[in-house]
């Protein structure tokens, strides 16, 4: 196959930005869109290479390491463009050039399908769990139980307001709702035994899409100019201890609500996760457990942002304190003077 065929072949499929160095061929991803997401990279005009000296030319993506032949490339165009005319050409090509082709295409497409329906039923869920929460309400329970959790009356009632927080008359739970930083919408929720006998302590209900958002303060937004720098911490009560501490240093005279305290549900971010963290383009402090896997995901957060944030790190806690709802006050102000005010 010479090259001018390759590229004009290419050129029919809308893949036009093509340089050609021997027997290689290279042009943007046509797959970008889907796979690379947050990779961060390979969005120049030469992360795809068609290697054309064999008689079935293979591709290659350096960024989602996508392995294609030629024949699976261009009925995967196709197949995205839903041309028809383009698909008998890429079918033609195919079966001149690669008799399994066909099936593998066709293996691919039913995985697709069954992506689509596990989505479709993600999002019908997501619709149920909306609406159950939308019909809860604050209750007595709540306030108690933050108050057994070290918030006076007050600071209890800052809670409820500033985080949403619901009662779930059903399970007992106090419920933690977790809001799209985009639009506002519910995308998940996670429910707090009040009893020590109810199992498990915590559960996400279902529905919930946790690894898409972040349980934060609902009236603030990571994209605000107000909000300077964002604090990762692993857990709701975390991030409502850190507020509880921005609330008490306001009244000694030290404002520190120019930083957002930020739960990602776990001890490691997800794609989603981090392209809000990247849109929002803050500085960024990790702050997980002090624990082993807390340590790990201090280090993984940091590895996954490096290049999508102007600044940030890791703060570790002191050794006698377990996470950050450990924290006392005069070690939450010690942090912020030493690592984000500095």
């Amino acid at each position: 196959m010479t090259p001018s065929f390759a590229i004009s072949l290419l050129e029919k499929f809308g893949i036009n930005e093509v340089s050609s160095s021997g027997d290689f061929l290279r042009f943007p991803c046509p797959f970008r869109e889907i796979t690379h997401r947050e990779k961060g990279k390979g969005k120049g005009k030469s992360c795809y290479s068609l290697d054309i000296s064999r008689k079935n030319p293979k591709g290659y993506c350096f960024v989602c390491e996508d392995h294609s032949s030629f024949s699976e490339l261009l009925l995967f165009l196709a197949i995205l463009r839903k041309s028809d005319p383009l698909y008998e050409i890429a079918v033609d090509f195919s079966l001149k050039n690669e008799e399994d082709t066909i099936s593998k295409v066709e293996s691919a497409y039913a995985e697709l399908r069954s992506r689509v329906e596990r989505k479709k039923k993600a999002d019908h869920n997501l619709r149920l769990l909306q609406g159950w929460h939308k019909d809860l309400r604050v209750d007595k329970r709540s306030h108690t139980f933050l108050v057994e959790r070290g918030f006076d009356e007050a600071l209890s009632v800052a809670m409820i307001e500033q985080f949403d927080l619901r009662h779930d008359p059903n399970e007992d739970r106090l419920v933690f709702p977790m809001f799209s930083p985009y639009n506002g919408d519910l995308l998940g929720a996670q429910g707090r035994a009040y009893s020590s006998g109810i199992k498990p302590k915590y559960r996400h209900y279902a529905g919930s899409q946790s690894r898409s958002c972040f349980f934060s303060n609902t009236l603030k937004s990571p994209f605000s100019e107000e909000i300077k720098s964002i604090l990762l911490v692993e857990g709701p009560f975390d991030v409502m201890r850190c507020f509880a501490h921005q609330i008490d240093l306001f009244y000694k005279g030290v404002n520190t609500f120019d930083i957002m305290p930020m739960a990602i549900n776990g001890s490691r971010t997800s794609d989603d996760q981090n392209e809000v963290l990247s849109k929002a383009f803050k500085p960024v402090y990790s702050m997980l457990d002090n624990d082993d896997a807390g340590r790990k995901g201090n280090s993984r957060i940091m590895r996954s942002l490096k290049g999508k944030i102007p600044k940030g790190g890791i703060i570790e806690l002191p050794a006698e304190v377990n996470d950050p709802d450990g924290l006392s006050l005069s070690q939450f102000e010690e942090i912020v003077r030493r690592h984000i005010h500095e």
